[in-house]
């Protein structure tokens, strides 16, 4: 367990390298401008919680798709990869504070949009409409983002929400 505990760390780190490092630009600039303030964590999952947590948010809009997803892979790692997804994601970050689930999910939207990926894009798009974002405010969100991503991925956004949404 120490070892998978491990491997999962390194493997965040190495995921959410980039935040980190806007984080720590960011981090320094509130220094330099004397802006430092005490933050109070938004966690709401606790280590023997976040799969619970994650779950209850997760299966009502996903249901068990990544489990299905890689239900091949060898070892029951699919069942791994499933777990990691619904503790971290969902049980990680959807749980704390501050955002509305609503609004979680139209971030990932915009998220997606920059990475082509429209595979998942698509299932993020249906869970817009089950957390009650409006086809018009998933297409809105894309459109806003266009000039900051360019107009192919905007483009291939706005087609796999018009496949999913025919």
């Amino acid at each position: 367990m120490k070892l998978e505990k491990q491997f999962i760390n390194a493997l965040l780190l190495s995921v959410f390298q980039k935040t980190l490092n806007a984080i720590a630009v960011f981090s320094e600039v509130i220094k330099e401008r004397g802006l430092e303030k005490e933050l109070k964590s938004t966690a709401t999952a606790t280590e023997a919680d976040r799969f619970k947590k994650g779950f209850e948010i997760q299966n009502p809009i996903y249901g068990d798709e990544i489990k299905k997803t890689f239900k091949k892979l060898p070892d029951n790692m699919g069942d791994d990869v499933a777990r990691f997804l619904t503790e971290v994601c969902f049980g990680d970050f959807y749980t704390r504070e501050g955002l509305d689930l609503k609004t979680r999910e139209l971030l990932t939207i915009a998220i997606l949009t920059t990475t082509k990926n429209t595979d998942t894009l698509k299932s993020h798009i249906k869970g817009n409409l089950k957390t009650g974002n409006s086809i018009e405010t998933i297409t809105a969100a894309i459109i806003q983002i266009m000039p900051y991503i360019g107009f192919p991925d905007s483009f291939a956004a706005l087609k796999a929400l018009q496949e999913v949404t025919k």
